[in-house]
């Protein structure tokens, strides 16, 4: 009774200070880190063995939704930019990370290892919530880093494979072809009964949420007790049993219906890293702790520009791609917590290895929640990024005047290219959808493959040049408002026309000197379309039946 007094009440601490955390956008798994380090301060520690329990629930259940969350085929069909980038960073962060740690830091061979791969590994939670926040996921860049994701998830659970059949002494090298061989045939009986029995199982329990549901968490521990009897490591075979069914359609039902059990599970292990912490005045009065946050924030980025460069991407997509993945993952946690506990790493470098996750997380929460800014800032001084054989979007019309510009081409965009298109304007399309530019290219409109948000984009398709500008990137307001301002200083007498679900937004964009603001809940495409063909004097008074 007293271990769910104590958990119960470590949950209700972890939730007010993950709210706390939320509005400063840093993810809630450092608030409950912290949570259990300030407990353990407290004195309230659950016994050993409780906190064992939880450590392997959550690290189980943490496994499970990442195995179904990689799909096999999608993985098989990972292009070259992205093995490129993922792999080679890895490889070099590894060993330079290594280096650090054996001549630097004078870490045993074992241990020296252990923090070369787990500083090699960036967080999946943050990069890939950064990007659903973005509205960046089905951007290049960000399949790219999904992808190197990915990447680093398949790596992280190899190391964690081969760790597992190591001896505290690391002499026992000969049990990892012995313990690949374990994994192969725990991957191919959960694969065979996930393609050939499991399907007729779910399409019959998809007549209830619950029986989906309890269908799901069996499955999940017969991968787990096949590992367990075959003498695997059990939190794999989690991984592998969900990676046996994440290819087949109902696997995205069984994420979406487990989902909430994975975030609790994530609470347990996360709290129960932050109990197993000894966090001292020593800590932060030791250099090598600065150094490592230091090496993470500065190495990481600077492999991943340089790759990027000599892959010919462009300065934006070169910053974007070294910021988002510049902290260490989630996945670090659990190889360290594994290494604690079977003796190849010390309480010591656990506890500084956590709070280096912890700093590097919240810094580059801090940095991407200000990306815009940072980058509207820097931009002019980073063109040593960008290599002079970068690819540019192509302009298929290099003398562009008083045409019409659209970013983004949603149904807006395409109701303005109808519009002037009957008018014989040229009309220029900036997006980085390959279906968009698709349609664009179908609809007789002259393409630019690119950010649509990039000054630098705008001032290659002679933005200053324009009658007729229309934003539909609404999605992300900091880009509106930048072009707008860019617009001001650049092009007063062209019309800008944007669109957003925000009131808020909207008046904002008119304080800054949009001509019209369209609030996707009350488009008017017919007072548009009067607006778009009366004379300046006239619109000045058409443009009341658009303000908010």
């Amino acid at each position: 009774m007293e271990l769910f007094l104590q958990i119960g009440f470590l949950i209700i601490i972890a939730s007010a200070l993950a709210l706390l955390l939320n509005a400063l956008k840093i993810a809630p798994v450092i608030s409950y880190i912290l949570v259990g380090i300030v407990a353990g301060l407290f004195g309230i520690n659950p016994a050993s063995e409780d906190i064992e329990v939880m450590i392997e629930l959550g690290i189980i259940l943490l496994l499970f939704l990442a195995g179904l969350e990689i799909k096999l085929k999608g993985f098989l069909e990972l292009g070259k930019k992205t093995l490129i980038i993922g792999e080679g960073h890895d490889v070099i962060m590894a060993v330079a990370s290594f280096i650090l740690a054996f001549f630097v830091l004078k870490l045993g061979t074992l241990a020296s290892i252990y923090l070369a791969i787990g500083l090699a590994l960036s967080s999946t939670i943050v990069v890939v919530r950064a990007l659903t926040n973005r509205k960046e996921l089905h951007t290049p860049h960000g399949k790219i880093l999904v992808g190197t994701m990915v990447l680093q998830d398949i790596v992280a659970m190899t190391s964690l494979a081969i760790f597992s059949s190591l001896g505290t002494e690391a002499t026992i090298l000969s049990s990892i072809g012995f313990m690949f061989l374990k994994g192969a045939a725990v991957f191919a009986i959960l694969f065979a009964l996930g393609r050939y029995i499991l399907p007729k199982i779910f399409y019959y329990a998809a007549q209830s949420i619950e029986l989906v549901f309890l269908v799901a968490l069996g499955w999940l521990f017969i991968g787990v007790g096949i590992s367990g009897l075959i003498g695997f490591s059990t939190t794999i075979g989690a991984f592998l049993a969900a990676l046996a069914i994440s290819d087949l359609p109902f696997s995205f039902e069984i994420t979406d219906k487990i989902r909430g059990l994975r975030d609790f599970g994530i609470l347990l292990f996360f709290l129960s890293v932050g109990l197993q912490l000894e966090v001292t005045k020593a800590l932060f009065l030791n250099w090598q702790f600065y150094v490592l946050i230091l090496f993470v924030l500065l190495f990481t980025p600077f492999i991943t520009s340089v790759i990027a460069g000599f892959l010919r991407f462009t300065k934006k997509e070169i910053f974007i791609l070294s910021t988002l993945p510049t902290q260490v993952s989630e996945f670090t946690l659990i190889l360290m917590t594994f290494g604690l506990s079977a003796g190849h790493i010390s309480l010591e470098l656990y506890t500084m290895i956590t709070m280096v996750i912890i700093t590097t997380i919240m810094l580059s929460s801090w940095v991407i929640e200000n990306l815009n800014k940072i980058y509207k800032h820097i931009q002019h001084n980073i063109d040593f990024l960008e290599w002079e054989h970068a690819i540019h979007p192509p302009h298929l019309k290099r003398d562009l005047k008083n045409h019409i510009v659209i970013l983004g081409y949603t149904r807006l965009g395409k109701y303005i290219a109808d519009f002037y298109k009957k008018k014989n304007k040229d009309i220029l399309v900036v997006d980085w959808k390959p279906e968009s530019i698709k349609a664009a290219t179908h609809h007789g409109c002259l393409h630019v493959f690119g950010d649509a948000g990039d000054s630098d984009v705008w001032e290659e398709i002679r933005l200053d040049n324009a009658d007729v500008v229309i934003s539909t990137i609404g999605k992300n307001q900091e880009d509106d408002i930048n072009l707008a301002k860019w617009m001001n200083q650049h092009n007063r007498k062209a019309i800008e026309i944007f669109e957003t679900n925000i009131p808020e937004n909207a008046r904002q964009l008119y304080r800054i000197g949009a001509d019209i603001v369209l609030v996707h809940d009350n488009l008017e495409w017919n007072d548009l379309e009067l607006y778009l063909k009366a004379s300046p004097a006239k619109r000045k008074r058409l443009r009341r039946l658009f303000e908010v």
